[in-house]
């Protein structure tokens, strides 16, 4: 149930894809030791797909890369999907993950379901310590844990930017820090975001405003 992958290769779906059982041991994608990260899981410029990930472990994975010819989900997110739909995600862990932006998660114009999934100790240059969405995101987070993340501008846990609408329900956003703003929750751009019934505490900025 484990599989490593050595520095920069990534796992690009093209079809369907399952990963996963609650009934065995944990799935898990991570890094060959010895070596920096890998690449993260890519859903890119698919719609109409099932992709499921159920009791799966995402961890390691190191995206910083900006050079010339690389993609954008090449900096940002263990799990990224660009122009993707549908993943269903449910009793995964997401940890110990770096990008530019969003370690753990990246979705632009992307749809997802993430139900009773943790995103902990994952690292941001820049925004979104656990996740970074854009414009035509509208993901539906259902009592997830986002702790101990850190961003190294803005949204300690999360940072939204466009025009999107996700869902947090019964979430628990604890122990997240950002240099700038919003330790918890950044938004910008006109972006929005339901969350109903969650816990919010403990989450810090160094320089800027909104702990929370």
């Amino acid at each position: 149930n484990n599989m490593a992958y050595y520095d920069g290769y990534k796992l690009l779906i093209k079809g369907d894809f399952t990963a996963g059982d609650h009934l065995q041991a944990s799935t898990v994608f991570t890094k060959l030791p010895g070596t920096d990260g890998w690449g993260g899981i890519i859903f890119d410029n698919q719609t109409g797909k099932s992709w499921a990930m159920e009791n799966c472990v995402v961890e390691y994975t190191y995206k910083t890369n900006t050079a010339l010819g690389f993609q954008i989900y090449d900096s940002r997110g263990a799990i990224a999907m660009v122009n993707a739909d549908y993943l269903n995600m449910k009793e995964c862990t997401i940890q110990n993950n770096t990008a530019l932006y969003g370690a753990g998660f990246y979705a632009e114009n992307s749809d997802a379901f993430m139900g009773t999934c943790t995103f902990a100790n994952n690292s941001s240059t820049f925004s979104g310590g656990a996740m970074y969405m854009e414009a035509g995101s509208t993901p539906d987070f259902q009592e997830c844990d986002l702790y101990n993340n850190n961003a190294g501008t803005n949204g300690g846990a999360v940072a939204l930017n466009g025009v999107n609408n996700p869902s947090f329900s019964a979430c628990n956003v604890s122990d997240n820090a950002a240099t700038q703003n919003g330790g918890a929750f950044y938004l910008v751009n006109g972006a929005g975001a339901e969350i109903n019934s969650c816990e919010i505490y403990n989450n810090s900025v160094t320089t800027g405003n909104g702990g929370a």
